[in-house]
């Protein structure tokens, strides 16, 4: 009887997000072929910890630091003492150095993902330095370096993908099949307690800058003053919280808005959805989009690079800077109000054919289990 595989994720934190959601996703996919560890670097116990418990994963919560020579080890130690075949580390270039301690202490799969196409910090100095340094360990440790998108390569490591083996791009995965059979739209909306007449346009991300609330805010004042009718839908971490509502407060917009929160259904609550509405200013290849777009629901991102990689190249030159306020607003209502127009910003089957998560996660298994 052959060995599993015993593989060590490295991930930010054990929150929501869209590099933990991708790991407990693939997870659970791979069922009991590998035996999963997942480190948190973030010590603090996250909204996904019971889930990944329930998926069988042993779990650490461990910080790493940046040149913390007892936190290096203790890490070291940890590797040791498990016998990883393989490492993945969700952090970007901030793998680096957790890839250099993995090639000290033995471990010959070393895998760097990167979840997202551009920095997630400041202009701090010292965090660019050590950025640009943390990345020319990964290129120096790394067996392997994963992407959803080919924009991330050409910010963090450009001149390589393509020219380096090492380097390959594999897209998210969905489960398409959780959107197959859902209620009628008036049965979701009955379930969420929602309104079951009139149009919901709708946002799924955590509130986060990444995510451009504040210009969504802005884009609601402007729909509701061509169709006080309409009314917005939040969903995701926070965005039923005390700051999230105060923000509303502030914009005036609070009347037309339902707040929900973190809701594990994604698939029910897009059904209660007519038009999706994603304004990010930076992502890396958001599975929020991607999901709406599976679910049949006419879509309208923000133009951005990672997420036009994420689309049919017909639609590109109907997109919209992420700021851009008054021409979304039109756009927006248009969607609405037009099923014709609507139509040519739906992309279920071109979605499902390339986001099927069997494929997509079958390729990332290889190179855990065999590299590339």
């Amino acid at each position: 009887m052959c060995m599993k595989d015993k593989v060590l994720f490295i991930l930010p934190t054990l929150h929501a997000g869209g590099a933990e959601n991708y790991a407990l996703r693939f997870i659970r996919y791979c069922g009991n072929r590998v035996d999963f560890h997942v480190l948190a670097v973030n010590t603090s116990r996250g909204d996904l910890h019971e889930q990944f418990e329930a998926a069988g994963v042993t779990l650490h919560y461990q910080s790493i630091g940046y040149f913390d020579i007892r936190k290096l080890w203790r890490l070291r130690e940890l590797l040791k003492k498990h016998q990883f075949s393989a490492v993945a580390t969700f952090n970007g270039n901030f793998g680096g150095l957790p890839l250099f301690v993995a090639r000290s202490a033995g471990i010959k799969r070393r895998i760097s993902l990167y979840r997202r196409s551009t920095n997630a910090f400041g202009t701090n100095r010292m965090k660019l330095w050590y950025n640009a340094f943390a990345g020319r360990l990964v290129r120096r440790f790394a067996t392997v370096v994963l992407s959803n998108s080919e924009y991330a390569f050409r910010n963090f490591h450009p001149g390589f993908y393509g020219k380096d083996s090492r380097f390959s791009v594999i897209p998210n995965g969905i489960d398409v099949a959780a959107f197959n059979d859902l209620p009628s739209k008036s049965a979701a909306r009955k379930a969420l307690q929602l309104p079951e007449e009139g149009i919901i346009i709708g946002h799924i991300g955590r509130f986060d800058p990444a995510k451009n609330h504040e210009t969504i805010f802005k884009v609601i004042r402007e729909v509701v003053s061509l169709r006080p009718d309409f009314r917005f839908l939040f969903c995701g971490k926070n965005t039923d919280s005390a700051a999230f509502r105060s923000q509303l407060q502030e914009h005036g917009v609070e009347g037309w808005v339902y707040c929900l929160g973190l809701n594990d259904d994604v698939p029910l609550v897009l059904r209660t959805l007519d038009v999706f509405y994603f304004p990010s200013v930076t992502e890396g290849q958001p599975n929020a989009l991607i999901e709406a777009m599976v679910s049949g629901l006419p879509v309208l991102p923000s133009a951005i690079p990672p997420i036009l990689e994420a689309l049919p190249s017909s639609i590109h030159p109907k997109l919209f800077d992420p700021l851009e306020v008054v021409k979304v607003a039109a756009k927006l209502v248009s969607l609405a109000e037009n099923p014709d127009e609507a139509n040519q910003f739906r992309f279920e089957e071109w979605a499902r054919k390339k986001f099927e998560h069997t494929s997509n996660f079958e390729s990332f298994y290889a190179v855990l289990t065999h590299g590339i």
